[in-house]
């Protein structure tokens, strides 16, 4: 048994090159229209649900802006990408 307590319920830091490389994937399926798999992080689950506002039109413009955004927020030490719903009022201000 741990001797420190707070030892049990700290969550790791998800890794950069991981999260990077899940959030490419997320972003390259919403715009091709095709989710390949099942299994989500909460972060994923908040931008997929998030992507359903977008018009099909748009989407693809709007997700390639977003991608780039969230690639410099993670490349200056973000842990994890800002949600989709947060990048869009950022853009209307």
């Amino acid at each position: 048994m741990p001797t420190n307590p707070t030892t049990l319920i700290r969550r790791e830091r998800p890794e950069e090159r991981t999260v990077s490389a899940q959030f490419d994937q997320l972003i390259k399926e919403l715009i091709a229209g095709k989710i390949e798999r099942g299994r989500f992080e909460i972060w994923e689950i908040g931008i997929l649900l998030d992507s359903l506002s977008l018009s099909r039109i748009t989407r693809p413009f709007l997700l390639r802006q977003y991608h780039k955004a969230v690639q410099r927020q993670l490349e200056s030490g973000a842990a994890l990408p800002m949600g989709l719903s947060q990048f869009l009022a950022s853009r209307e201000n």
